[in-house]
């Protein structure tokens, strides 16, 4: 945005927006009033009610039976029984920024705060088990250039033939 004299968000001092005082009908339960019962079954709901309460032990237990049908091959979350290795993750990562000394291997960028870098599975991480944690199956990428690479070889089945071509070539404003 040019510099204008005035305040940052683009108003002159002095002047009156156009939509002051304008009732725009967004509230859709306008001119209606809650009764007691609905107020306190809302207050009683919010998270804000929750925050920092404690449950009992039998609250607890109760809740853990009711959702036992939650657990398992039963939750919405499964994933075939894959559970990830956390820690493991974290030294493979660490690994390969070391080793490229925190430098994006496509565009030679330094990884800091303000440019977040990734460690990339050259092999795709799902396809390939065996190569999840192998330190010569990874690279490191800044954000912008990691985005770029998904944009243009797409998620899973990533092959080392991919990798040489995206880093010898430049694909900005494909996909």
């Amino acid at each position: 945005m040019p510099f204008t004299k005035g305040n940052s968000y683009g108003f002159k001092k002095g002047y009156t927006p156009w939509n002051r005082g304008i009732k725009t009908g967004i509230s859709g339960f306008a001119g209606h009033k809650h009764t007691e019962e609905s107020k306190k079954k809302e207050s009683d709901n919010s998270p804000r009610y929750w925050k920092g309460k404690r449950f009992s032990d039998s609250h607890k237990k109760n809740l853990s039976e009711n959702h036992a049908d939650f657990r398992g091959e039963k939750s919405p979350n499964w994933k075939g029984g894959h559970s990830r290795n956390r820690e493991e993750e974290k030294d493979w990562r660490l690994s390969i920024f070391l080793r490229d000394k925190r430098f994006c291997q496509k565009c030679g960028m330094k990884g800091k705060r303000s440019i977040p870098i990734n460690a990339h599975h050259i092999l795709s991480y799902t396809d390939n088990p065996e190569l999840r944690f192998d330190i010569n199956n990874g690279i490191t990428l800044c954000k912008k250039c990691h985005t770029e690479f998904h944009r243009f070889f797409g998620y899973g089945n990533n092959t080392k033939e991919q990798l040489k071509i995206f880093l010898e070539n430049s694909y900005k404003g494909v996909g």
